[in-house]
Protein backbone atom coordinates (compact mmCIF):
# COMPACT_ATOMS: atom_id res chain seq x y z
CA UNK A 1 0.00 0.00 0.00
CA UNK A 2 1.34 3.71 -1.08
CA UNK A 3 1.43 6.20 0.97
CA UNK A 4 1.32 9.76 -0.60
CA UNK A 5 1.16 12.88 1.67
CA UNK A 6 0.94 10.78 4.98
CA UNK A 7 -2.10 8.68 3.61
CA UNK A 8 -2.52 5.47 2.40
CA UNK A 9 -3.70 5.88 -1.62
CA UNK A 10 -6.16 3.40 -0.87
CA UNK A 11 -8.75 3.31 1.64
CA UNK A 12 -7.80 1.18 4.59
CA UNK A 13 -9.96 -1.48 5.37
CA UNK A 14 -10.72 -2.02 9.32
CA UNK A 15 -11.74 -5.82 10.43
CA UNK A 16 -12.62 -7.09 13.45
CA UNK A 17 -12.48 -10.96 15.03
CA UNK A 18 -15.95 -11.89 16.98
CA UNK A 19 -16.70 -14.67 19.46
CA UNK A 20 -19.95 -17.64 19.25
CA UNK A 21 -21.63 -14.88 21.47
CA UNK A 22 -21.12 -12.01 18.66
CA UNK A 23 -18.58 -9.67 21.32
CA UNK A 24 -16.21 -8.50 19.47
CA UNK A 25 -12.54 -9.54 20.77
CA UNK A 26 -10.45 -7.99 18.51
CA UNK A 27 -10.00 -5.09 15.81
CA UNK A 28 -7.52 -3.78 13.46
CA UNK A 29 -6.36 -2.56 10.25
CA UNK A 30 -5.71 -4.72 7.43
CA UNK A 31 -2.05 -3.00 7.41
CA UNK A 32 -1.19 -5.11 10.41
CA UNK A 33 -3.32 -8.35 9.83
CA UNK A 34 -1.26 -11.56 7.92
CA UNK A 35 -3.77 -14.49 8.32
CA UNK A 36 -7.22 -12.83 7.27
CA UNK A 37 -8.30 -16.15 8.53
CA UNK A 38 -11.42 -15.82 11.31
CA UNK A 39 -11.54 -11.57 10.42
CA UNK A 40 -14.52 -10.21 9.63
CA UNK A 41 -14.61 -6.40 7.37
CA UNK A 42 -16.32 -3.48 8.74
CA UNK A 43 -15.52 -0.56 7.41
CA UNK A 44 -12.64 1.13 5.30
CA UNK A 45 -11.42 4.52 5.14
CA UNK A 46 -8.50 7.42 5.67
CA UNK A 47 -6.45 8.90 8.66
CA UNK A 48 -5.78 7.21 12.00
CA UNK A 49 -9.46 5.87 12.55
CA UNK A 50 -8.50 3.22 9.90
CA UNK A 51 -5.16 2.57 9.96
CA UNK A 52 -4.60 2.39 13.51
CA UNK A 53 -8.10 1.02 14.25
CA UNK A 54 -6.90 -0.67 17.74
CA UNK A 55 -6.49 2.78 19.41
CA UNK A 56 -8.59 4.94 17.44
CA UNK A 57 -11.62 3.30 15.68
CA UNK A 58 -13.86 2.75 18.81
CA UNK A 59 -14.97 4.98 21.02
CA UNK A 60 -14.04 2.69 24.29
CA UNK A 61 -11.47 -0.18 24.49
CA UNK A 62 -12.52 -3.71 23.53
CA UNK A 63 -13.11 -4.58 27.37
CA UNK A 64 -14.54 -2.64 30.57
CA UNK A 65 -12.89 -2.36 33.96
CA UNK A 66 -14.35 -6.19 34.86
CA UNK A 67 -12.68 -7.34 31.83
CA UNK A 68 -16.43 -7.63 29.64
CA UNK A 69 -16.70 -7.38 26.25
CA UNK A 70 -17.34 -3.28 24.83
CA UNK A 71 -19.10 -4.13 21.52
CA UNK A 72 -20.96 -6.77 19.30
CA UNK A 73 -20.77 -7.17 16.16
CA UNK A 74 -24.40 -6.78 14.85
CA UNK A 75 -25.30 -6.44 10.89
CA UNK A 76 -21.55 -6.08 10.32
CA UNK A 77 -21.54 -3.02 12.51
CA UNK A 78 -19.86 -3.11 16.51
CA UNK A 79 -22.17 -2.16 18.61
CA UNK A 80 -21.92 -0.60 22.21
CA UNK A 81 -23.60 -2.76 25.11
CA UNK A 82 -25.65 -0.76 27.45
Amino acid sequence: MEIINGLYSEPVKVYVKNDTDGNITAINSEIFIDDFTGWIKIDSGHGDKFAHAQNHYLEKSLLNKNGEYNYKLIDGRPVMKQ
